[in-house]
C-alpha cells in the first residue's frame, strides 16, 4: 500500500478577493526577489537568502551555479551565483537542516537597497519576537507576489502582493485555497509548548501505514526527528533551529494519508485546514510581527510545516561570506545583527554587555568584542589590537557570535551543530571577490 504525507500544492488563482482587497494595496518591497515558483529575500545589498528546493526547481544544483532572479518591485533580472551546501550529493530528508539553505549572491550590489531597507532583525529583536505568549503573541506571515489573471490579448498586468497571515481552508477536490481563516492567525508556538498541549503528536516510534479510508498517525514528532538529522534532541535545540506552522491536532495538518485515502478525499466536496503554502512561497521569508516591530525576517519557508529559524544560521553564513571575499556584505550582516552603528567612533558607543566588531588594520582581521566595563564619563576606550582583553573590552574571536551569546552573555552558549553550513567551492570567483593577482613583471618595472 502506497502512502504519502499530505503536502498539497495550493494555487494562487483568484485569491486577491480573499484578502479583503489588500492584495493590490501593498507596495512590492525592494528586498523581494523571485518569480511565480520561487522566492528569495535580500538581507544585504548583494546577498539574498532562499532554499535549495526553491532555486533547484529548474535543474539539480550540485555546486555553486550561475543564476538569474527577478526583483519584483522593478522587474529587473539580476544575475549572480547560487551557493548551496550539498557536498556533491543530493539533498535528502534526514540531512542537516542547513543543507536546505541557499544564498543568491548578486554580481553587483543594489545601491538603492540601503541599510534599514531589508526586513532583517537584530538578534535582540528576534529574541523578543520568537517567544511563546498568551497575551500579545507573535504573528507570522509570508509575502507572495502574483500577477492577476488576464486574457492573452491583454497587456501583462503589474504584480500584486499577497500577505498570508492566517491558516487557510483548502478544497478537498482541487487543493486550491478557498478562504483565509481570520480567527486562525499564524501564531508562533514553540515545540516545548506544543508538546505540553498535544503530546500525542510527538510519537517517534515505528511508522504505521495509514488506512485507506482516512488519515493515519500524526507524524510531527517523526518529522522533527528527521529534520534534526535523525536524532532525538532537547526541545530547546529544536526551537533554536526550526520554526513550526503545524496548527492544532484537530487540523490534521501533520497527519499522514495513504494514496487511496488521498484519492477518496479528493472526490468529496469538503474543506480542510492548511498552512498557506503555494509555489511562490518556496524559499521565501517567514516574517514576524509583534507590538511595534512589524514584518521582521525570522525564518525561511522550506515546506508547509517545518521552517528554518535563520538566527541559528547567521554565524555560518557570515563565515562563508568572509571566506569568499564578500567582506563588505558580511559586515553589513553582522552590524545589523549586533546593532552596531556605522562609523568607527560610534561603534565604541556601547553599553556594558553590547557586542561590537572591529576591522583591525594591524592584523587584517575582523574581531568581535563585548564591552565589560565603563570608562571615564561612560565612554569606551579604543579596541585592543592584539587579540586580547582590555579593561573595557572582552575579546570574543573572529567568528560572528551566536544569538544566545549576544543576548544572554552570562549563559554558556555552545555552538549549534545543526546550524552548520559549508557550501562547495564556486565554479568561478564572484566579480570583485577574487584575490588580487600580482602584476606581470613588465608592469612592475
Amino acid at each position: 500500500m502506497q502512502f504519502r504525507c499530505r503536502f498539497p500544492r495550493l494555487w494562487l488563482a483568484g485569491l486577491s478577493w480573499l484578502i479583503g482587497g489588500a492584495a493590490g494595496a501593498s507596495t512590492l518591497p525592494p528586498w523581494l526577489l523571485g518569480d511565480e515558483t520561487c522566492s528569495a529575500t535580500l538581507v544585504t545589498p548583494r546577498v539574498a537568502i532562499s532554499s535549495y528546493y526553491c532555486l533547484g526547481h529548474v535543474r539539480p544544483l550540485r555546486r555553486t551555479d550561475a543564476f538569474t532572479m527577478r526583483q519584483w518591485s522593478t522587474g529587473e533580472a539580476l544575475s549572480g551565483q547560487v551557493m548551496v551546501d550539498l557536498n556533491d550529493a543530493p539533498v535528502t530528508y534526514g540531512a542537516m537542516p542547513g543543507r536546505q539553505l541557499a544564498l543568491f549572491v548578486l554580481d553587483q550590489p543594489l545601491s538603492a537597497l540601503n541599510d534599514g531597507m531589508t526586513p532583517l532583525p537584530s538578534y535582540r529583536e528576534e529574541t523578543w519576537l520568537i517567544q511563546d505568549r498568551a497575551v500579545s503573541p507573535t504573528d507570522l506571515s509570508i509575502r507572495v507576489p502574483q500577477r492577476p489573471r488576464h486574457r492573452p490579448s491583454e497587456a501583462r498586468p503589474a504584480a500584486e502582493l499577497n500577505r498570508f497571515g492566517t491558516y487557510v481552508q483548502v478544497r478537498d477536490s482541487t487543493s486550491e485555497i478557498y478562504a483565509t481563516l481570520g480567527d486562525r492567525p499564524l501564531t508562533y508556538r514553540s515545540v516545548r509548548s506544543l508538546r505540553a498541549a498535544e503530546p500525542q503528536r510527538f510519537d517517534v516510534g515505528d511508522f504505521p501505514l495509514p488506512p485507506d479510508d482516512g488519515p493515519g498517525v500524526d507524524h510531527l514528532g517523526r518529522s522533527l526527528k528527521r529534520a534534526m538529522n535523525g536524532e532525538i534532541v532537547p526541545d530547546r535545540l529544536i526551537d533554536d533551529t526550526l520554526l513550526l506552522t503545524v496548527g492544532t491536532a484537530t487540523d490534521e495538518i501533520t497527519r499522514v494519508w495513504s494514496a487511496a485515502g488521498t484519492l477518496a478525499r479528493s472526490r468529496r466536496g469538503g474543506l480542510h485546514v492548511e498552512f498557506p503554502y503555494t509555489p511562490g512561497t518556496s524559499g521565501g521569508g517567514l516574517l514576524a510581527s509583534r507590538g511595534e516591530l512589524h514584518d521582521r525576517l525570522v525564518g525561511l519557508v522550506t515546506n508547509d510545516q517545518v521552517h528554518l529559524r535563520l538566527s541559528a544560521f547567521w554565524p555560518a553564513i557570515y563565515r562563508e561570506l568572509m571566506a569568499r571575499g564578500l567582506k563588505e556584505e558580511a559586515l553589513v550582516l553582522a552590524g545589523r545583527l549586533i546593532e552596531q552603528p556605522s562609523g568607527a567612533d560610534r561603534a565604541r558607543e556601547a553599553r556594558i554587555g553590547d557586542v561590537r566588531f572591529y576591522d583591525n588594520p594591524y592584523s587584517d582581521r575582523v574581531e568581535f568584542f563585548r564591552r565589560i566595563s565603563s570608562g571615564a564619563e561612560g565612554t569606551a576606550s579604543v579596541f585592543p589590537t592584539d587579540a586580547r582583553d582590555s579593561d573595557q573590552w572582552a575579546y570574543l574571536g573572529t567568528e560572528l557570535p551566536s544569538r544566545r551569546a549576544v543576548v544572554h552573555p552570562n549563559l554558556r552558549a555552545g555552538a549549534n551543530r545543526f546550524a552548520a553550513w559549508t557550501p562547495t567551492p564556486p565554479l568561478s570567483p564572484l566579480p570583485g571577490s577574487a584575490p588580487a593577482l600580482p602584476a606581470p613583471a613588465a608592469a612592475r618595472r
